[in-house]
């Protein structure tokens, strides 16, 4: 029978937001969470909410499971959104599958969440 846990988005230290330092998706991206390695143990249900401190729109493109077809957000100034709700991530046996970001301005957006994992 399956067990689920809540947990906190690996890339956060004590639920703080993580700040999205990165200014492009395919060189050095933000790690927003990293799933477990276990291609059949686990899968994290990842829930992510975006904030964009700035004082301009900013644009935020998440990778996901190191797949080119990033997903983007449009920001507007002081704005939140809920960004992913629930969003699957398994691993695949040799290393854990992330949910990068990247953002036009480095440190304006932050995100935020939680992970449940099911076993």
């Amino acid at each position: 029978m399956a067990t689920m846990a809540k947990a906190l988005l690996s890339g956060s230290s004590n639920g703080e937001p993580v700040k999205i330092g990165a200014t492009d998706i395919t060189s050095s991206p933000t790690v927003i969470h990293t799933g477990s390695a276990s291609s059949t143990a686990h899968i994290d249900l990842m829930t992510v909410y975006l904030y964009n401190g700035n004082t301009s729109a900013e644009v935020v493109t998440f990778k996901l499971a190191g797949v080119t077809d990033y997903v983007k957000f449009t920001l507007n100034p002081e704005e939140t959104i809920l960004a992913l709700d629930s969003i699957p991530l398994k691993g695949h046996g040799s290393t854990g599958y992330k949910l990068e970001a990247a953002s036009t301005t480095t440190n304006k957006v932050m995100a935020y969440g939680s992970v449940v994992t099911i076993r």
